[in-house]
């Protein structure tokens, strides 16, 4: 008989958004290197082929250019707290969608609405965390007008 397998362990802890405004302060003045589609589940790293990209283990599907000014204006909606949702936490699951990378060493992957979520890789947390939020955030905003175009 399979021991259960503690599924816990394989997704990062969620974290109250409280602590996104100490966060927020890494992303002032970071520099958006790169922007992504990224395929919505992260594949296993055994499973991973070495003729595709991955970040934290999901697949790079698209690479998206952005204009200088859009690039600014994603840092300016990272650091807005009131794209954060402090209310509830979500139960649906997480579905990546984009990924960034800054200049800064992190790393962020993003599932759209209807369960829109962020997790967050730091040079000095490779585990991740995870955000819950708003339906209306600025972050899903800058990007889909990119996407749309």
């Amino acid at each position: 008989m399979k021991k259960p397998t503690l599924l816990f362990l394989l997704f990062p802890a969620f974290v109250q958004c409280e602590n996104l405004d100490s966060l927020a302060q890494k992303f002032e003045g970071a520099k958006v290197l790169g922007v992504y589609q990224v395929t919505s589940n992260p594949i296993e790293p055994n499973q991973q082929s070495r003729l595709k990209s991955y970040l934290h283990s999901y697949e790079i599907s698209k690479s998206i250019s952005l204009r200088s000014g859009v690039k600014k204006q994603l840092v300016r909606a990272l650091m807005d707290p009131e794209n954060c949702s402090q209310n509830d936490v979500k139960r649906c699951p997480f579905q990546g969608y984009y990924a960034l990378v800054l200049d800064n060493s992190i790393t962020l992957i993003i599932s759209t609405a209807p369960c829109s979520k962020l997790l967050i890789f730091t040079k000095e947390d490779e585990e991740g965390e995870s955000y819950d939020l708003n339906p209306q955030n600025g972050i899903e905003t800058v990007l889909n007008k990119v996407r749309v175009k």
